[in-house]
């Protein structure tokens, strides 16, 4: 097939997916909800070059958070290093003070999770303990809901909860 000058280039979606770093399937969406045109060449779809740009391009126009000017970061910055450290109740990046005290804490931890060793429930009855409460929380508070956790409980547990017999 020859080509003229004229014609545009057409991508496969699998060609614009990987220019825009999402999957194809992203790309397919929003063909299928009009955001980006596309043409059939034969059972397949082809974006042309300049419908991505325009879809780009309105992408930009219609974005909500523009992007920022270098003026614009250089003010928050200033803003920011304006207050007080203390006044701040988290600074990123952590100061050597913040990562040693994030450090004590930690090893802190983990010295008394290893002091009180093992429970000595599994975590299955512990799942089990945790719904025979919610079960005699909504046991006292509404019928239904309690019935309602019965019969999960119930399957849960193996057993098949009594059902009435279905009408002819």
């Amino acid at each position: 097939m020859a080509t003229e000058p004229n014609d545009e280039r057409l991508l496969t979606v699998n060609d614009v997916a990987e220019r825009l770093q999402v999957h194809p399937i992203t790309i397919r969406r929003h063909i299928k909800a009009g955001k980006l045109r596309s043409v059939r060449v034969g059972r397949s779809v082809r974006i042309r070059e300049a419908d991505l740009e325009e879809y780009l391009g309105a992408d930009d126009e219609r974005s909500e958070y523009p992007t920022p000017t270098p003026e614009a970061i250089a003010e928050v910055r200033r803003i920011l290093d304006s207050v007080p450290r203390q006044k701040l109740h988290y600074r990123w990046p952590p100061t050597e003070e913040e990562m040693e005290r994030r450090k004590k804490l930690t090893a802190e931890t983990f010295r008394r999770r290893d002091q009180r060793g093992p429970i000595g429930i599994s975590t299955t009855e512990l799942v089990r303990q945790a719904r025979r409460d919610l079960e005699e929380k909504y046991d006292r508070t509404s019928g239904a809901s309690s019935r309602r956790f019965r019969r999960r409980k119930m399957a849960s547990d193996g057993r098949e909860p009594h059902r009435q017999s279905e009408r002819p």
